[in-house]
């Protein structure tokens, strides 16, 4: 069965490596999903613009077949 791909966003102030996002990124991978798992810019300030901007770099590199932002397993 193919893997499947995640696409997983943090909100305000980010995500650490304790965070639930992390965890779930971490999980899925060990069952060979594809988890794109981007760090947006400034997440304590963040700008709507920017964070659109990383969105359609993301989005568009899954359909190239890539995952561009990975955060750390």
């Amino acid at each position: 069965m193919p893997s499947m791909s995640f696409l997983i966003l943090h909100g305000w102030q980010g995500s650490g490596p304790g965070h639930w996002q992390t965890w779930l990124a971490g999980r899925l991978r060990d069952r060979g999903e594809r988890v794109s798992y981007p760090e947006l810019p400034e997440p304590d300030t963040p700008r709507l613009e920017r964070w659109r901007e990383a969105l359609e770099l993301e989005l568009s590199a899954e359909e190239r077949g890539e995952l561009a932002g990975l955060f750390p397993a």
